[in-house]
């Protein structure tokens, strides 16, 4: 009769041991890959009527640091205005100045500085004006320096 007893236990253990171990690989190889996949994507530029894209750009050895660069959407390779880039940078597009034209805004992504497996030195947000029309253009309006994502922030004070 106790030998059932503890057999039971044991097959309750190792069916709970196997179990967390599977929800630790979904985690891991499923879960993990695909908010990465959500949060690392870019919403589309609203001036592509306008002729105006966002070029991304992982110049090091990681995609740690993101280039956003202002291009025509018909050649990549024409430069509408100065890149753009930090630490895990991100592009959104909303009316900061409320004129009723959107603005471009690169910045570190709060969460990914955070809770990301490397720090970040280089936590910038950046607010590019877009001027379309017949000779558009894009240049930046502001640059800030993201103190409390930084790393070193105690060394720039």
């Amino acid at each position: 009769m106790n030998m059932r007893i503890v057999d039971r236990i044991m097959l309750w253990l190792g069916l709970a041991f196997v179990g967390g171990f599977a929800l630790v690989l979904v985690y891991l190889f499923v879960f993990v890959p695909i908010m990465m996949g959500i949060f690392d994507s870019d919403p589309t530029s609203p001036f592509v009527k306008d002729h105006i894209c966002f070029a991304r750009d992982l110049p090091g050895a990681t995609s740690r640091f993101a280039v956003y660069t202002p291009v025509r959407c018909s050649d990549m390779t024409s430069q509408m205005g100065e890149s753009v880039g930090a630490d895990y940078a991100f592009i959104r597009f909303e009316d900061v100045d409320k004129d009723g034209v959107d603005e471009a805004i690169v910045e570190s992504s709060w969460m990914r500085c955070t809770f990301g497996g490397s720090s970040c030195s280089d936590a910038y947000q950046y607010i590019l004006k877009i001027t379309p029309g017949q000779d558009p253009a894009v240049r930046v309006v502001k640059q800030t320096y993201l103190e409390d994502l930084s790393d070193h922030a105690d060394r720039v004070k």
